[in-house]
């Protein structure tokens, strides 16, 4: 029994119950996008079902070569395990207790901070195969944030998960969504670096590199300090770390500045400008997960110290 607002309880049985299978079926009945697969299958994945059946009223090669393609490099723990010339049946493996939701996430923490620091590596140095290989390992970001999306989806409407994913209380679901989204978007902005590098035509001057190395270093230290908050839920760090996230917005702010003024080629001008751009909204997206932290901090406080009258 665990108590809840309002002085209602929540009963949750000791002995697990059997979990039903849900299956769905996603019909075309004429030539789509292959967007709007692609959005219909992943909604369908979050929303928890088991077995997704993919039916096509002809025989479509290209669109399911191309769907398969995309379970095995961005969603986790799914297979396909019947497959027809006009349908797919994929098998979502529910694979939490081996997998659990801090360890997703720590995962998907680790893979940002190293193509942060790749893709800055990569820019100094001018080097496009390392650019490239930051680019593909966005999917692997994608591929475990997709997944901890559904364990918390699956969390929120069946109570009795929330253990099975390594949290303590529905209360958790809402701030970790965020933090996920945190972490995949600082993620897609180490990719942006990336791109940006492969379309520089020119080394840009020592000065406009110098500037974007210290920017980074800052950048990458408030990331660094959000997860060490987040993981040993202190409050003093994740304020500091938001204090610390201001300082690289206005060096950001300094260093367009200079570059508008130095006499470099309007294309590199304008890429370093989107790199200086995606270093400050690393920052910012890192200052977002300690001021989540604070708020999962406040609200564990309150309900330990909640009292009844």
């Amino acid at each position: 029994m665990i108590p809840q607002a309002g002085l209602s309880l929540l009963l949750i049985p000791k002995e697990r119950v059997e979990r039903i299978v849900k299956e769905t079926l996603v019909e075309y009945r004429s030539l789509v996008d292959k967007d709007v697969i692609v959005r219909d299958f992943i909604s369908h994945y979050l929303a928890g079902y088991d077995v997704i059946r993919v039916k096509f009223e002809k025989s479509n090669i290209e669109i399911k070569t191309f769907l398969k393609d995309l379970l095995r490099k961005k969603i986790v723990g799914v297979e396909i395990v019947e497959e027809s010339s006009e349908e797919l049946v994929a098998q979502c493996l529910p694979a939490y207790f081996e997998l659990p939701f801090k360890r997703v996430l720590n995962r998907m923490a680790i893979i940002v901070s190293s193509m942060h620091k790749d893709a800055i590596i990569s820019f100094k140095n001018q080097n496009h195969d390392l650019a490239r290989d930051v680019i593909d390992r966005d999917d692997e970001v994608d591929r475990f944030y997709l997944f901890s999306i559904k364990q918390l989806k699956i969390a929120v409407m069946d109570r009795t998960m929330i253990e099975s994913i390594g949290l303590k209380s529905a209360v958790e679901c809402l701030g970790y969504r965020i933090i996920a989204k945190s972490i995949e978007r600082i993620g897609d902005h180490a990719t942006r670096i990336a791109r940006s590098t492969l379309n520089l035509k020119e080394k840009p001057d020592e000065n406009s590199i110098d500037q974007i190395l210290k920017i980074s270093d800052l950048a990458k230290e408030v990331y660094d300090k959000s997860l060490n908050a987040l993981n040993k839920f202190d409050s003093k760090i994740a304020h500091e770390n938001i204090i610390k996230a201001s300082y690289v917005v206005k060096a950001e702010e300094e260093s367009t500045q200079k570059i508008f003024e130095s006499k470099q080629s309007t294309r590199t001008i304008v890429e370093l400008k989107l790199i200086l751009e995606s270093l400050k909204r690393i920052a910012v997206y890192s200052a977002d997960i300690s001021e989540v932290t604070l708020n999962m901090i406040v609200a564990t406080k309150a309900k330990e110290n909640r009292t009844y009258l």
